[in-house]
């Protein structure tokens, strides 16, 4: 990695336009809505009088990758942009729901490559430039692949169906009919790790047939062993030791679908919050409230959480209250009344969710508001400890995520999420290939399918030793795409050797890829049974 400060910008790109991949327009976390798409708009306008990169791939992230905005940007500059929708909020708020859900996306996010960064001030702002050299990128975790292979078409999806989905005229399918017949065109989404240009491996496989066949150029590799179909079940045996799951999808508003009821408690504030609250909204049951302690005024907040976007809300209520979240006794007071609010049901989990302050920004660096933030959740922990308060996640944003892990490998009931570093992987590996960013904006849009991480009880019995391969055909059957498994806390992305039992507890956890968080019930003849 090299910095490079103060030098000429156009001269710079000149000397290293011939080694360009991608130039990546990085945004800071902290702009408010607006701001985001009207700083990618100024960074572009400093880039434009370098004409020899106008072939180069711009990768800029906007608030939302609508035609509207894409069009825009294109027209104005001239150069080849390509938009990246700014999604930290939904991460974060994935995140802090999810335990290990920020280990998982980081190992599907893995890579290393040769950056240059460089500065360089233009009407007054700051941009902040990642420019990828032609090095061969080197993604040594099991990260997301698309590649396409002709020799497949005619084949039905149910042969290939260790990938994860189809990806077919520019979207992703993560759950296609079994029967699904392959075209020449498409391309497959699977889990692998991938050096330089080499092609992934992968074999077919039809669970229905007692042989298999392994397409050419693609050996298993050493000690991954074979897929017997002896150690796989008839599908009624399967459907005997899962809990079952539609057949076919349902919408996520219907009362079949709708999410938990949860209590949260924002500490902090700043404009963007209610992107957040929006995500809540969308993965929250009926009945759920936020509440926001900040010593920011109801009466500004009110004019941005206004009543037009409370009416908007489908199934949570926020609630504010006024103090500063680094006093002891305010916060004391905020969590045990929140607690209490929800005396009637005992059973509604409680979270806790840092994240800075728009005062703590003020004359200081995000190092600064880095450990006001710590010293919050902190502050919290030891609170719920003293007063019996049962608390089911205790999150904070943060910037410096070694700061984040230090803290957590001595309180490990805390979790900090650095949504900007984790957004930023997001954009750089989509400048690699661009078409993942339609399987990224599915996986990260709470209408589409998300990577949960569910309770292994779903798909087996106590005391069953089953494969990771018999897991993801139970996955199949609950419509869902199984990618991983924790046991005993470490996680296990696309297991080496497949066929090979495991001997899981029932506080293991299996990942997948899936439209529904937890049990669901199933669809039979159109009626829906428990």
């Amino acid at each position: 990695m090299f910095i490079c400060i103060g030098c000429s910008f156009t001269n710079l790109l000149l000397l290293i336009v011939d080694c360009l991949i991608f130039i990546f327009l990085y945004t800071p976390m902290n702009l408010i809505r607006y701001e985001v798409d009207t700083d990618a708009f100024v960074s572009l306008l400093a880039l434009q009088p370098c004409k020899q990169i106008a072939p180069v791939p711009i990768i800029v992230e906007v608030y939302a990758s609508n035609a509207t905005t894409c069009e825009l940007l294109k027209s104005i500059t001239g150069l080849n942009v390509q938009p990246v929708e700014m999604v930290a909020s939904k991460l974060f708020v994935q995140c802090s729901r999810q335990k290990d859900l920020l280990k998982i996306y980081k190992h599907l996010l893995n890579q290393h490559s040769n950056v240059l960064i460089f500065c360089h001030d233009i009407y007054e702002k700051t941009i902040s430039i990642l420019v990828h050299f032609r090095a061969k990128l080197c993604y040594p975790e099991n990260v997301f692949n698309l590649f396409r292979r002709p020799e497949l078409e005619g084949m039905k999806y149910m042969d290939v169906r260790l990938v994860c989905g189809i990806f077919r005229s520019g979207k992703i399918h993560f759950h296609p009919s079994e029967e699904e017949l392959l075209k020449e065109t498409d391309k497959l989404l699977l889990i692998a790790p991938v050096r330089g240009m080499k092609r992934p491996q992968y074999r077919a496989l039809s669970v229905r047939k007692e042989t298999q066949t392994l397409s050419r150029n693609s050996e298993p590799r050493e000690g991954q062993g074979s897929f017997n179909m002896a150690t796989t079940m008839d599908n009624e045996t399967r459907l005997n030791n899962i809990v079952k799951r539609p057949l076919k999808s349902l919408s996520k508003s219907s009362d079949y679908m709708l999410g938990p009821k949860e209590c949260v408690l924002i500490v902090g504030w700043r404009p963007k919050v209610t992107e957040m609250i929006r995500e809540y909204d969308n993965y929250l049951g009926p009945g759920s409230t936020v509440e926001i302690l900040s010593e920011t005024p109801i009466k500004e907040r009110s004019s941005i959480i206004n009543p037009l976007l409370q009416s908007q809300l489908k199934n949570v209520k926020v609630t504010h209250r006024v103090g500063c979240p680094l006093n002891y006794d305010t916060l004391k007071e905020t969590i045990i009344n929140v607690r209490e609010s929800a005396k009637s049901d005992k059973e509604v989990p409680l979270s806790i969710v840092v994240i800075s302050d728009r005062d703590w920004f003020v004359g200081a660096d995000a190092a600064q508001a880095d450990k006001q933030l710590a010293y919050t959740l902190l502050l919290a922990e030891n609170i719920c400890q003293k007063h019996g308060v049962m608390v089911e996640n205790l999150v904070s944003e943060i910037v410096d995520m070694g700061l984040g892990k230090q803290i957590s490998k001595i309180r490990p009931s805390l979790s900090f999420i650095g949504a900007e570093e984790i957004m930023s992987r997001v954009t750089a590996q989509v400048a690699e290939s661009s078409e993942l960013n339609e399987v990224w904006k599915d996986i990260l849009n709470a209408e589409g399918d998300e990577i949960y991480i569910k309770e292994i009880g779903l798909y087996m019995k106590e005391g069953e030793k089953i494969s990771f391969l018999e897991l993801s055909e139970r996955a199949v059957l609950r419509r869902e795409v199984a990618i991983g498994y924790i046991k005993d806390g470490k996680q296990h992305i696309n297991p080496i050797n497949k066929s090979e039992p495991l001997s899981l507890e029932m506080n293991d956890s299996l990942i997948v890829i899936s439209e529904f968080e937890g049990e669901q019930p199933i669809m039979m003849g159109g009626e829906t049974s428990g």
